[in-house]
């Protein structure tokens, strides 16, 4: 069984479509379709259900992608250690979701570099889900994640951060600009724009805020937290963000606390179990020592 014919299949099974796989591989739709056929004849099942419009995997599809990931990310791991080692320094590539002041990570990144000369670090920015599904996929070694985009994951491990809740980014001439915080009353009648992408932290959060008395047509979703910012202030709505998510970079945007503590994350560090290098261990042990923040619902 070839790595490649492995890859072709889990861009399929990613984008259930051969035609956008094939452009993702790098190949026609007719190769693109022969690589799945000779999968398929290889193991002896059906791994795609096709009609007309579109194709979904079967339940051995389904087997078949969880073990296709799990080894093509132990030979992304490889490679990145062999060749780490061969440049003579351990380097680390760890994935975050938020601003480039997020929770204080700079000044860890600063802290394990000084501590660890001989060890790099190459830093990457991704949304929530995306990150896990990099360090299954072996594109990551570390990854600052919410704790619920890695349950079920039994190849990664993770070690809880700290609590985080939600505020309010919102244009300075907004009517809210000039709170703390807001109570859920508050925003009833405000259009609240919220990044909602595959991922099941923030589906969660989405419902939470629906819980908290945000109508249906009130919370609009979009793709990005940035996005979500950009078109508070141009229509005058509010960007729901997690509160690590506050900074100073664009004086027009003021942050209002969320009084309900219903919007609750927990994030964590996490990564996979046969990637467990010295160095990475030391940057674990540094994160459960770092001074993470302290946040509560309704103040930072």
């Amino acid at each position: 069984m070839e790595l490649f014919s492995m890859q072709c299949f889990l861009s399929a099974a990613g984008n259930l479509n051969l035609s956008k796989a094939a452009i993702q591989m790098n190949i026609t739709q007719p190769a693109m379709s022969i690589q799945i056929k000779k999968l398929e004849k290889e193991i002896g099942v059906s791994l795609f259900e096709r009609d007309s419009r579109k194709i979904r995997l079967t339940p051995a599809g389904e087997v078949v992608e969880k073990t296709f990931a799990s080894i093509i990310g132990s030979y992304n791991v490889m490679l990145w250690q062999v060749r780490s080692l061969e440049q003579g320094r351990q380097c680390l590539r760890i994935g975050y979701h938020g601003p480039s002041g997020w929770a204080g990570v700079t000044g860890l990144f600063k802290d394990f570099l000084q501590k660890n000369p001989d060890a790099g670090i190459q830093i990457q920015r991704a949304e929530f889900g995306e990150l896990a599904d990099k360090l299954e996929e072996g594109c990551l070694d570390l990854a600052f994640v919410e704790t619920s985009d890695v349950e079920g994951r039994d190849i990664l491990k993770q070690v809880f951060l700290f609590d985080d809740y939600g505020c309010f980014a919102m244009s300075r001439e907004h009517p809210l600009a000039g709170f703390k915080q807001v109570s859920p009353e508050q925003i009833q009648d405000q259009t609240v724009y919220f990044n909602l992408r595959n991922s099941l932290s923030m589906q969660n959060i989405f419902h939470k805020l629906r819980r908290s008395g945000i109508t249906a047509e009130k919370l609009v979703c979009v793709e990005g937290t940035e996005t979500a910012v950009a078109q508070a202030l141009a229509y005058g709505g509010l960007a729901a963000v997690p509160m690590t998510f506050k900074t100073n970079e664009n004086p027009q945007i003021v942050y209002v606390d969320n009084l309900s503590p219903i919007v609750h994350m927990k994030f964590c560090l996490a990564w996979r179990k046969d990637n467990e290098t010295e160095t990475l261990k030391g940057f674990v042990n540094g994160c459960q020592a770092y001074g993470w923040p302290r946040m509560e619902a309704g103040g930072g």
